[in-house]
């Protein structure tokens, strides 16, 4: 009996193990992988954000010369330049529109140059609840508004000003924005002082940011986006995308890249948006910089409902993976050669900044997918899994999340953004890069397409479909046929 019972333990022990042993380890060799790859995720993540934050304080160190030199020579000089202020507008509220021709007109206070603002109505289907505020501008000097009999989108409708005008600088601006009074001032002074520039943009804010926390947490988005992303970028004198409510272009630098920047197409249809984006890369591609000018202020207005935001990141994130390839492709014409060849700094056949350049484009298409799949795979092996061993890739996801909150905190000087922010971007975003990957062929605009109930009164027929006073210095003629 002792001897069947000594006989019997060691049998279903084996059993046991043989039963459980396979399993057991298969379970912890994906414990192990999971750990692995979230403590690479954080690794990158945290690298990513303090490499970002330390190249946007040197540039902070650089810009504070800049703007404040010391000597008396090194301050501007020589005759001030004409701008050309173009500003696109469809079916905007007038009181918007209103506030930011205002703020236009108080420009000149501030620059002693001469500023000419094109004001160009894209065929809006509220044209009479507009028409007093262009009866109002247009009879200023140094205004034109252009009237289009039906909506071309937005580059045509730049490109009806661009052609009219002779600034030597352009400056773009929405008709949502309200700039500084001395924004223009400070990005024509950014100019003069960065010969070698083609593009700047200015920083802005959210005009609204006081509407709801939805708009305060993006007024908080476009802070941290500015002062330490564009910041980054700009050390390395090369922004991808200058701001599309307000930037300023060199008018021989567009001229170059006009008719591909009005004419660009994705799978054989017209862009209708991206256009800050493209105009960017364009520049850069010429091997001009593109910088970013952090006292040229200016504030817009931001999406105040989920859906509406939504909406502008799936169109963000369309003209953002459209460009995907030419973006890395600027990079390389424009720190492989410089501006006209002199900036080469050979690293392993690269230069110096196209590292940082580069490794931030992978970065910014591979961060944001991962944080959702590995808190996934997390809260998977914590729920499915029967030893010890199962709670620990939440522990490290949890800890890592953490360890990334407080360094983005620190940098943008909030604690409120980094948890606000985090789920909306855990959860909501994911599933707008997943949208705007889904349809990326489609070049709907998608915040225009529906109508607000103030957005109801009939566009009226014009008897001149373009309605553009001369400007300036050029016989109709000569802008007829231009």
């Amino acid at each position: 009996m002792s001897c069947g019972w000594t006989a019997y333990i060691p049998l279903g022990a084996l059993t046991t193990s043989e039963f459980h042993g396979p399993a057991s380890r298969d379970r912890e060799h994906s414990v192990l992988i999971l750990v692995g790859a979230t403590i690479g995720y954080g690794a990158l993540a945290l690298g990513y954000s303090l490499l970002q934050w330390s190249y946007a304080v040197r540039f902070r160190r650089e810009w504070i010369k800049a703007e404040h030199p010391r000597r008396p020579e090194a301050r501007d000089r020589g005759e001030p330049k004409a701008v050309d202020v173009i500003v696109p507008c469809y079916n905007e509220q007038p009181e918007v529109l209103k506030a930011c021709c205002t703020a236009l007109e108080r420009q000149r206070r501030h620059y002693p140059g001469q500023i000419h603002v094109w004001l160009v109505d894209d065929g809006s289907q509220m044209i009479a609840a507009l028409e007093p505020v262009y009866r109002r501008f247009e009879a200023l000097p140094g205004w034109t508004v252009i009237r289009h009999p039906r909506n071309r989108g937005k580059r045509r409708a730049q490109d009806s000003a661009f052609q009219l005008g002779t600034g030597a600088l352009v400056v773009t601006v929405d008709s949502d924005t309200t700039l500084a009074a001395t924004c223009i001032a400070r990005l024509v002074a950014a100019m003069a002082r960065n010969p070698k520039a083609g593009a700047i943009s200015g920083h802005v804010r959210a005009r609204n940011a006081g509407t709801s926390r939805l708009t305060a947490l993006i007024d908080q988005r476009y802070e941290f986006l500015f002062r330490q992303e564009r910041a980054a970028q700009s050390w390395h004198r090369a922004v991808t995308c200058c701001s599309g409510p307000v930037s300023i272009y060199r008018r021989p630098v567009l001229t170059e890249i006009w008719h591909r920047y009005v004419e660009d197409t994705f799978l054989g249809r017209q862009r209708h948006f991206g256009d800050d984006l493209k105009l960017s890369l364009l520049v850069l591609e010429q091997t001009y910089d593109s910088l970013y000018w952090p006292t040229a202020k200016a504030w817009t207005i931001v999406p105040d409902t989920l859906r509406g935001y939504a909406r502008q990141q799936v169109r963000w994130n369309k003209s953002y993976y459209r460009e995907l390839r030419r973006t890395d492709q600027a990079l390389r014409k424009h720190l492989s050669f410089g501006y006209l060849g002199l900036r080469r700094s050979p690293f392993l056949g690269l230069p110096t900044g196209h590292r940082y350049l580069r490794f931030e484009l992978a970065a910014r298409v591979l961060l944001p997918l991962l944080p959702p799949v590995l808190l996934g795979g997390s809260a998977w092996a914590a729920l499915t899994g029967r030893d010890d061993l199962r709670w620990v890739p939440l522990l490290v996801m949890v800890t890592v999340m953490l360890l990334l909150l407080t360094a983005i905190g620190l940098q943008a000087r909030s604690w409120s953004f980094p948890l606000l922010y985090a789920p909306l971007h855990l959860v909501m975003l994911l599933f707008v890069r997943v949208r705007a990957l889904l349809t990326l062929g489609n070049s709907r605009w998608g915040t225009r397409d529906v109508l607000r109930p103030w957005r109801t009164v009939k566009r009226e027929p014009s008897a001149d479909p373009v309605g553009a006073r001369p400007a300036p210095g050029r016989p109709v003629a000569e802008r007829a046929g231009s």
